[in-house]
């Protein structure tokens, strides 16, 4: 094992390296990328006038509307579906994160398997953040009454 990455034999060992910096390098992208997207929605709704002008005026009505008729005729809250199937997902992955730490993973150390949770987890959230104030949570930023 060499930086981090898991040789097969001295053959592909070159193949291995540059194949592992493509998939940091691309990691490493779109960590940035949500992460500009994040402060972007973050700085952005910091700005009442603008969230109200901008988003709840403007952006919210028209994806509001287009939700409502793609979802108004179901007599269940599409929401509370994809929660619980949420929550039910979010468990499966805890379990099979915590039996992946406890069980010895041949040739991964536990090193690799932290930061590759962290990524994933990193992903997880900063999509969630970005899914949920566009769908709803800038709303939160408006003028108040």
């Amino acid at each position: 094992m060499n930086a981090g990455f898991l040789y097969i034999n001295a053959d592909n060992r070159r193949l291995s390296l540059i194949l592992g910096v493509m998939k940091s390098g691309r990691k490493a992208l779109i960590v940035t990328i949500l992460l500009v997207f994040c402060l972007i929605i973050h700085f952005y709704s910091a700005n009442e006038a603008r969230v109200e002008s901008g988003y709840s005026s403007g952006f919210f009505i028209s994806f509001s509307h287009f939700l409502r008729r793609l979802f108004g005729w179901m007599p269940f809250s599409i929401g509370d579906i994809l929660y619980g199937l949420l929550v039910i997902w979010l468990i499966a992955k805890l379990f099979k994160f915590l039996s992946g730490i406890f069980k010895k993973k041949a040739g991964l150390s536990k090193k690799i398997v932290l930061t590759n949770a962290l990524y994933k987890g990193f992903v997880f959230c900063a999509c969630i953040y970005i899914i949920f104030n566009l769908f709803w949570g800038i709303n939160y930023n408006r003028k108040g009454i």
